[in-house]
């Protein structure tokens, strides 16, 4: 834990990872806000769009330094996979979930009161893509309105669980070792990752301590 914690790495990737949930969540849930007229519904093509497109370019933009995660499933998951320490984990999940709260906070101050009613906050009928969990919690903790919440979290954290372990012991022989997998999640890598690229082909290379 301490290794992890001493590294300049860590923290890079948790800045990384919680602006980048601020970008993402303020752009995909800004999207959401109706603009048109009472009895126009809100074009769903251009919500999916501005969250898919959202989320690709917040990820290129921080994917070497945090991974990219911008999800507690997609965190949760590669931790049950023992591809990181359950202290990063943690720091990133926390950073993530106040990232989606603080996005959700600007976007109530920097909308007008007639169109900020909902800030995006996911419902049964029209979840507004809710598979990540944090992006639920930010509009709904600004708004106050948990109502079915729980299904935005149990879904997707079982489905990263599922797809762990799925491809850890279906797919792969990678990593069957325990005393390796215990090591991983206790102290992360033996060494730190580091980005580098050739032309045309982004590669990760090991860098000592």
């Amino acid at each position: 834990m301490l290794r992890e914690l001493r590294r300049e790495s860590f923290w890079r990737a948790v800045l990384a990872e919680f602006l980048g949930m601020i970008l993402f969540v303020f752009i995909g849930t800004g999207a959401t806000t109706k603009w048109t007229a009472t009895n126009i519904p809100a074009d769903v093509v251009q919500i999916a769009l501005t969250f898919g497109l959202g989320i690709a370019t917040v990820a290129q933009a921080v994917g070497h330094l945090s991974g990219a995660h911008l999800n507690p499933a997609v965190t949760l998951g590669l931790l049950v996979g023992c591809q990181l320490s359950v202290v990063r984990a943690l720091a990133y999940i926390a950073v993530q979930v106040l990232g989606a709260v603080v996005a959700s906070s600007i976007l109530l101050g920097v909308t007008p009161k007639a169109r900020n009613s909902t800030l995006g906050v996911n419902a049964i009928n029209f979840t507004g893509c809710g598979m990540n969990p944090a992006r639920s919690f930010g509009p709904a903790a600004v708004t106050g309105n948990f109502k079915n919440h729980w299904l935005y979290w149990v879904g997707p954290m079982i489905g990263g669980i599922a797809a762990a372990l799925f491809y850890d012991f279906m797919l792969t022989t990678r990593f069957r070792d325990l005393s390796k997998r215990l090591h991983m999640l206790s102290s992360g890598p033996d060494e730190e990752y580091n980005v580098g690229t050739q032309p045309g082909n982004p590669r990760m290379e090991l860098k000592p301590n």
